[in-house]
């Protein structure tokens, strides 16, 4: 008694401390999805915490399973026939008087007055290899609730390849206990059931990597026996071994290994809920890195690009260089022949003086500035257009939204964390296209344009109006011919030209000089400036569009972070309860005989 008390108080403690750890694991299953499999697994295991044992017999189509459970409780409670007659889930409860209750489409619960059925219910399946495809997506939603399988197997084809298949998912995606039962021995020799034992037993080692425990039966003698006038056929019931199995479920599982078997269930549940969501964290971990490097590749490729850009920009801010020069090399040449005794009369009229000079020296400067000017502004707005393709492009072909959904754990529809993701790079691609579609070349073209000149302007002191570079070259010539007239001819050219002529045009050619050389390097310096603008502008842009997903990538990394570390602790939780759950079964806690 001393002993049935310490086993209930342990008992008791266990299962408080594992619903508090499967209640953690069911609210880290709904942070990923509320609607998903793995999130209802997990709330079926917690709910099943309270539920009488269950054993769960499933088998494929035909394979003897009807006869089985038949057998096993004494009465036929099944439908049996030699065509399947299961199409639906059966799970059979004890009750005052047969009743039958459908809880939704294939899945009926039925209750009988039957002793066997007081302390443990059983789940009737169809095939695992139905026609109906539905069967088998609800006989795996039974399988995390069992704490025990019955997997039956009959000896006309043992351990087929979908039974393999079916076996694997129970016990490497569930961890689930697994007792074999072979059916239709009656039809065989005791050295040919010996012989698919050992089949089935070393098949399920190499292959599932578990040790099971096999029980041939006749299931159609051992129902015979127990429907024999005047009680059951001890002899025959017996030959049909399913005394032996029933020796197993009543006495081998009563008492401590039951209770074992009850507790140990949904911590091997919670464990494969738990594998399950981190295989989920590291997809969704391994895919935001994926995007993460997608988008720093590309945010490279674009700086690239722009670094690139501000090179080949130079290409005409030489041309426009090289025609400054052609101008500063005219006005030279004029200075040096004009300023001379021979245009006397030239360098004293002012205006013909200046009209020469913007014929001669200035010509079409302007019109030739800014043909340069344009051609390399609508080369940049256009080389900008090409880089938001590419962007869009590149984007398109390195992130695949919509596939990740397939790999998702218990998935079925997309996940919230499935749709922000495919939102946000949505969103990326839209922000691209919509750039390309607003993009006014000409537009930009006059705005940096204007936008240059201004900044000349401002650089020489001049009015915004005054645009235009005959008057910006009229303007540096002309206080050099205002000093060359204005002192030149305060007094008599003849006596004095010889001494004065010389050294104003050394002064007037070294002006001339020094205001062009000022007139290039702000030119230089203002367009490359405002190329550098667009280009930085364009780089920004980009940036800015995929901005979002940074935040996005940040976000959920932190949370997986966080549910890793809480995912981490329910397993080092469960762990330890698996350890004194298997302490239950030593023989200090075991009930005395």
């Amino acid at each position: 008694m001393e002993q049935d008390n310490l086993l209930k108080e342990r008992h008791t403690k266990l299962l408080e401390e594992e619903r508090r750890i499967l209640k953690e694991i069911h609210e880290a299953a709904e942070s990923f999805d509320r609607n998903s499999e793995i999130t209802q697994q997990a709330r079926t295991i917690l709910d099943h915490l309270d539920e009488l044992f269950l054993i769960v017999v499933v088998g494929e189509v035909k394979s003897g399973k009807s006869y089985f459970i038949n057998s096993l409780v004494g009465k036929r409670i099944c439908p049996e026939g030699p065509i399947p007659v299961t199409d639906r889930i059966n799970i059979l409860h004890y009750g005052s008087e047969e009743r039958e209750r459908i809880i939704e489409d294939f899945v009926v619960e039925r209750t009988f007055p039957l002793d066997v059925l007081r302390n443990l219910s059983i789940v009737d399946t169809p095939g695992t290899n139905s026609i109906i495809r539905r069967h088998q997506e609800i006989t795996e939603r039974f399988i995390p609730r069992a704490d025990l399988i019955l997997f039956v197997t009959c000896i006309d084809r043992p351990f087929t390849e979908t039974e393999h298949r079916f076996l694997s998912y129970i016990s490497r995606q569930w961890r689930k206990k697994i007792v074999v039962i072979l059916t239709k021995v009656d039809t065989r020799t005791p050295e040919e059931i010996s012989l698919v034992k050992e089949y089935i037993a070393k098949n399920v080692r190499e292959k599932l990597g578990i040790d099971p425990l096999i029980f041939p039966v006749s299931a159609r003698d051992g129902l015979d026996a127990r429907e024999k006038q005047g009680g059951t056929d001890a002899a025959l019931f017996e030959s049909s071994n399913m005394g032996e199995v029933e020796r197993y479920t009543r006495e081998t599982l009563s008492d401590t290994e039951k209770l074992k078997l009850k507790l140990a269930s949904p911590v091997d549940s919670g464990l494969a809920v738990i594998d399950s969501l981190d295989k989920l964290l590291n997809d969704r971990g391994r895919l935001l890195e994926a995007d993460f490097k997608t988008l720093d590749l590309l945010d490279a490729q674009v700086s690239q690009s722009c670094k690139e850009l501000n090179e080949r920009c130079y290409k005409y801010i030489t041309d426009i260089y090289d025609l400054l020069r052609e101008f500063e090399r005219r006005g030279m040449n004029f200075l040096e022949e004009k300023i001379a005794l021979k245009s006397a009369n030239l360098i004293r009229d002012a205006e013909k003086f200046k009209q020469l000079f913007e014929k001669e020296v200035v010509a079409d400067l302007k019109e030739s500035v800014e043909d340069v000017m344009n051609s390399g502004v609508d080369w940049l707005m256009r080389e900008n257009i090409a880089m938001y393709e590419k962007s869009v492009k590149f984007l398109t072909e390195r992130v695949e939204t919509g596939k990740y959904k397939d790999d998702v754990v218990g998935g079925g529809g997309q996940s919230p964390f499935e749709y922000n993701r495919e939102r946000i790079f949505n969103a990326i691609k839209d922000g691209y296209k919509r750039h390309i579609n607003e993009f006014d070349v000409k537009g930009e073209c006059n705005r940096v344009v204007d936008s240059s000149y201004r900044g000349l302007l401002g650089f020489l002191g001049m009015e915004i109006g005054a645009v235009g570079l005959g008057v910006l070259a009229a303007s540096i010539f002309s206080a050099v011919w205002l000093d060359v007239t204005g002192i030149l001819f305060a007094g008599a050219v003849a006596l004095t030209g010889f001494f004065i002529l010389p050294a104003k045009k050394r002064q007037a050619i070294k002006e001339f000089r020094t205001k062009v050389e000022a007139l290039i390097t702000q030119f230089k310096k203002t367009l490359s400036g405002e190329f550098g603008k667009e280009i930085d502008a364009v780089l920004d842009n980009i940036r800015s569009i995929y901005n979002p997903f940074l935040t996005f990538y940040k976000a959920e990394t932190e949370k997986i972070k966080e549910r890793n570390e809480k995912l981490s602790g329910c397993k080092t939780g469960l762990l330890a309860l698996k350890s004194e759950i298997e302490a239950l079964s030593e023989p200090g806690l075991k009930k005395e005989e």
